[in-house]
């Protein structure tokens, strides 16, 4: 599903009215459609007391269409304009409708509009805010000096940037986005690249396996990592390989970690490799690797790998005479640093660094990072001609032309030992299973946090382990399986 800034939603509603569809109807549909999301939300709402409040422009006549659907489904409703009261009764009210400011806001919120924000925070009330919680920036997705702090929010027509960033989301809450009838060809005539992932951007990516199918025909991964004292790492990115859906995953992994597998991992093909005296893969491997190399479909280096001048030679040696797809996690990011292996990535290799990672990728602090982390992972991307998965709430997959892809999916508790190791195992599998390189990148996040959310979903947000999470990657593919 595509993202927008403010200024690309007013032009789509322009264009849209200019090709004939009147901006009552656009009104029209935006209120309804939100009335139908409150409706699945709160379906007792023949109980509830509903307070609307609207201010002065489109957003406002939003709330007025909202207020005239909940007229005999609420068990009360009070419409309150902004522009004639400067209190608002919330006490004895159930439900807030947000209908204040839209996107169009472009200043900082004061005066009675900024009392009346503050107002509706500390009634502790349930808030649906519409398009937008009045007062954060779409673009930004930061409060202008105050914003209310909604628990739904219904966008319309697509979603906007601010509202999927990790900043808004305190004042989001649930997300939902009203489909108001902006037209296929003012979409493309706007030119769109950035996306929000969901469920029905992974689906056109999955259809069901023939039966006369075998191994063979989905893919043989190679992963190469681990180290003695790290050995669990590759392993389960190999499990998790397998999970995604891999007909066969073989895991090179020096002698020394060999020696310490766990029977669980017994459908894994293992081929040990010459040690360093650290416990990590010698270099001397390189050449019984890139034979390895010549017969898989895709690769992944560095789980578990250990970050020394060997582990850097084997990483340098691979991305230079390998040209299968390639994943590059954590060890072998860390082997990259800023030295001419950075300059030998192409549009077959994703790297999937955490904001750590990236800061010593790319010299930036953390902090600044994270601060703008859609910037700094769409300017590596370009610059560097890769995929880059920056890690963490709300997930970025950025690719070469500049299109960035922001995750859907996720959870508190997937912050956690091997969590990005299962994720290496998804993407790898995929690209053996035949997906390029973004859409196995923008599959293999969604569905790494959806296993999570549905183990979430059991076990609440605390005690999640990365083992949890691999188990449930079949049911979260089962779920976009069409």
């Amino acid at each position: 599903m595509f993202l927008v800034t403010a200024e690309q939603m007013k032009r789509a509603d322009r264009l849209t009215i200019d090709g004939g569809i009147p901006s009552a109807v656009l009104m029209e549909n935006a209120g309804r459609g939100a009335f139908d999301i409150l409706r699945k939300y709160v379906p007792d709402l023949k109980s509830k007391k509903v307070a609307v409040v609207c201010g002065k422009g489109n957003n406002g006549g939003d709330g007025r269409v909202v207020a005239r659907w909940l007229e005999g489904v609420a068990g009360e409703v009070h419409l309150f304009d902004v522009g004639a009261v400067r209190k608002l009764p919330l006490r004895r009210m159930d439900i807030i409708v947000d209908a204040l400011f839209g996107i169009g806001l472009s200043r900082h919120v004061e005066g009675p509009e900024k009392d009346i924000i503050e107002e509706i925070n500390r009634s502790k009330k349930w808030v649906f805010s519409l398009d937008i919680p009045s007062g954060l920036s779409a673009d930004t997705g930061r409060p202008m000096g105050e914003a209310v702090r909604a628990n739904l929010t219904a966008t319309m027509g697509l979603p906007k940037i601010g509202l999927v960033l990790p900043e808004a989301a305190p004042y989001v809450g649930s997300l939902e986005v009203v489909d108001i009838g902006i037209p296929k060809n003012v979409l493309e005539a706007l030119a769109l690249k950035d996306q929000w992932i969901t469920a029905s951007d992974i689906q056109p990516l999955f259809t069901p396996r023939a039966p006369e199918t075998h191994k063979g025909n989905y893919g043989h991964v190679l992963l190469v990592g681990g180290s003695g004292t790290k050995p669990g790492a590759v392993l389960m990115a190999g499990r998790s390989s397998l999970r995604a859906g891999s007909g066969l995953v073989t895991v090179a992994l020096p002698d020394r970690a060999y020696k310490k597998i766990s029977k669980n991992f017994l459908e894994l093909m293992y081929e040990p490799q010459p040690s360093h005296r650290s416990g990590g893969i010698s270099r001397k491997a390189l050449p019984k690797i890139l034979k390895l190399c010549a017969a898989m479909d895709a690769i992944a280096v560095g789980p578990g790998m250990g970050a020394n001048a060997d582990t850097k030679a084997l990483v340098e040696g691979l991305l230079k005479k390998t040209s299968q797809p390639m994943v590059l996690d954590a060890d072998g990011l860390n082997c990259l640093g800023r030295v001419e292996a950075i300059c030998r990535l192409n549009e077959n290799r994703i790297l999937t660094p955490h904001p750590g990672e990236m800061s010593r990728l790319t010299g930036l602090s953390t902090a600044a990072i994270q601060k703008n982390r859609i910037g700094a992972a769409r300017d590596f991307a370009k610059r560097h001609t890769c995929v880059l998965v920056l890690k963490g709430f709300r997930t970025i997959v950025a690719t070469p032309d500049g299109a960035v892809f922001v995750n859907s999916t996720g959870n508190a508790g997937m912050a956690t030992a091997g969590m990005g190791d299962v994720l290496t195992g998804v993407i790898v599998s995929l690209l053996a299973q035949g997906l390029s390189c973004q859409n196995a990148a923008v599959a293999g996040v969604w569905i790494h946090g959806r296993a999570g959310d549905r183990v979430a979903g059991r076990l609440g947000d605390r005690g999640l382990l990365a083992t949890d999470v691999i188990e449930e990657i079949p049911l979260a593919i089962r779920e976009v399986v069409s």
